[in-house]
């Protein structure tokens, strides 16, 4: 029998509904100079917990998931890719190494599920900036099509101002008209 893993352990604390009596057991321990790697350890095997491996351990021991390089060849994302599909598959069960877009995907859902916390605090930092970047680019695309907009107006006026056939800017005489749509 595989053993059970950390997350495994706490998940199954929690529907027992033996959790909070755990979280207490163990911070009076650490309340008493225990460490609290030691006084987790020490409260988990007095609830019955049989090992000392994380999630990430225990499902490739178990031969349930064999995580290689090759399970991740041809693939390429970037750091937000990342953290946006660990975001989304953080609580899917049956996610397997392949599924990932990248090998730094599938640690980075390890690290998430020992520590959601942490991952979350990052998460929302990484997309707060994100939607100030996106606001801030479509603040300069509405000035480039104001913009656009306004000098067509501008070209517009300054056509019908000027009679056919009058000089150029600079008083250049017999300056021609080129049709925009004529090839030169």
């Amino acid at each position: 029998m595989p053993r059970e893993s950390t997350d495994a352990f706490t998940g199954r604390l929690k529907a027992e509904g033996r959790f909070d009596e755990f979280k207490a057991m163990r911070m009076a321990r650490e309340s008493h100079g225990m460490s609290k790697k030691q006084a987790w350890e020490d409260t988990a095997k007095e609830f019955g917990w049989g090992g000392g491996v994380s999630s990430q351990k225990a499902v490739v021991e178990s031969g349930a998931v064999t995580v290689t390089k090759d399970s991740f060849d041809g693939k390429e994302s970037s750091i937000r890719g990342d953290f946006e599909w660990v975001y989304r598959h953080q609580s899917v069960d049956d996610v397997e190494p392949a599924d990932a877009p990248s090998s730094g995907a599938w640690g980075l859902l390890q690290f998430a599920r020992q520590d959601p916390r942490s991952f979350y605090l990052k998460w929302m930092d990484i997309v707060s900036k994100g939607e100030d970047k996106d606001e801030i680019m479509e603040g300069f695309r509405e000035d480039a099509r104001r913009a656009t907009t306004e000098i067509a107006e501008m070209l517009d006026e300054f056509r019908a101002v000027l009679p056919e056939g009058s000089e150029g800017l600079r008083g250049e005489s017999g300056v021609q008209t080129v049709d925009s749509k004529q090839s030169v």
